[in-house]
């Protein structure tokens, strides 16, 4: 029931006692395996989703300079889902064409696009923060399912780096939230299973 605990300095007193009177001084006592500055750090998962955040504002500022970043209107599903959220942004809860699709991801844009205006540089960068906390998700996700932490890392290093998932970030679709979703929810179910 308890944790093996270990000496700052000195080695034979009693493990369970809290603290401890030996030579006149106090020893304290630290669960094994930990280090005096480890809280310092940041997690794992931290580094990783601050990686990913990295790659995808260094894309999302090349891709805005594209002719390509501009959604054709009436053209493709960008232009779909940024016309439906903009008229979610006017006050139109349900217009035509949010139930066509996903209607949660023209919600979430339209409440996006209320904030900042209709704004797809806005957009891209609500894109590679969303996009950023599923990597942190999936390496927390990975630690959850008893994955070895260098396991751990490189599945969050791989959907960090990971070209579409990149590409999507900074676009008017619907992928990066269904993924953080997605991920979110495994999260937590596996959190209430065990």
């Amino acid at each position: 029931l308890h944790a093996p605990f270990r000496l700052e300095s000195g080695s034979h007193q009693n493990p369970m006692a809290p603290l401890a009177l030996r030579t006149g001084r106090w020893h304290k006592w630290r669960p094994m395996g930990t280090h005096p500055r480890s809280s310092r750090l940041p997690p794992m998962e931290g580094w990783i989703a601050a990686v990913a955040l990295a790659v995808r504002v260094v894309f999302l500022g090349c891709f805005s300079l594209s002719p390509f970043f501009e959604p054709i209107p009436g053209g493709n599903d960008r232009s779909l889902y940024d016309s439906v959220a903009q008229a979610v942004a006017a006050g139109h809860g349900f217009p035509h064409g949010v139930f066509e699709y996903m209607p949660l991801y023209p919600w979430f844009l339209g409440a996006l696009y209320r904030l900042c205006g209709p704004n797809l540089y806005a957009a891209g960068l609500a894109g590679a923060l969303l996009d950023s906390a599923t990597v942190f998700l999936i390496v927390r996700l990975a630690r959850r399912l008893s994955a070895p932490p260098l396991l751990a890392a490189l599945a969050g290093l791989w959907y960090a780096l990971y070209p579409l998932a990149i590409a999507y970030s900074a676009v008017t679709m619907p992928n990066t939230l269904n993924a953080f979703l997605l991920t979110l929810f495994t999260l937590l179910l596996c959190r209430w299973w065990h």
